[in-house]
């Protein structure tokens, strides 16, 4: 499990990094054969914002792919709006370790857009929703630590206009 409650229910602390950096690195194996890393995660409760964006974007793209009107699915979209509200109170999240900074990524802005597209779709494109309120036109290059491009592609196709994303994807 990647996520703990407290009692009200709320997300209290999210897993945002497993192992070092450093030691994971070198080693080049299938993770069965590694040793354990339970010892090695790393929980927070005040910062994760792009990590619990993802998290929720990937919990909303499940459900809208899988969703077969199961408990199962229906879980993944509650799940992934209790991670979308623990983004929206937390700080971007940077993994390091005592060996060195690893996927630095110090904004969330993207990864909330991008989780709120996909919420607003999995959720029925409610004009109330928050989430429509909270998707971004901004486009910018794909990168590793950026999905503001993906974010705008997903609003451009929700919202049938593709004119901020066309310079970004010819």
């Amino acid at each position: 499990d990647s996520v703990k409650y407290d009692s009200d229910g709320k997300i209290s602390e999210l897993l945002v990094q497993k192992g070092l950096g450093a030691v994971d690195h070198d080693i080049w194996c299938s993770p069965e054969v590694q040793v354990s890393r339970a010892d090695e995660m790393v929980w927070t409760s005040t910062s994760g914002s792009n990590v619990a964006a993802e998290y929720a974007a990937a919990l909303a793209l499940g459900y809208l792919n899988f969703n077969d009107n199961s408990e199962k699915y229906r879980e993944y979209l509650e799940v992934a709006e209790k991670l979308y509200e623990f983004a929206g109170r937390t700080s971007a999240f940077t993994a390091s370790d005592n060996s060195g900074t690893y996927y630095s990524d110090g904004e969330s802005d993207d990864d909330i857009a991008w989780a709120a597209a996909w919420l607003y779709e999995a959720t029925g494109k409610n004009d109330n929703s928050p989430y429509k309120s909270a998707r971004s036109s901004e486009a910018g290059e794909l990168q590793w630590d950026s999905v503001k491009l993906a974010a705008a592609c997903a609003y451009a196709r929700q919202e049938n206009d593709w004119s901020k994303v066309t310079s970004h994807i010819e």
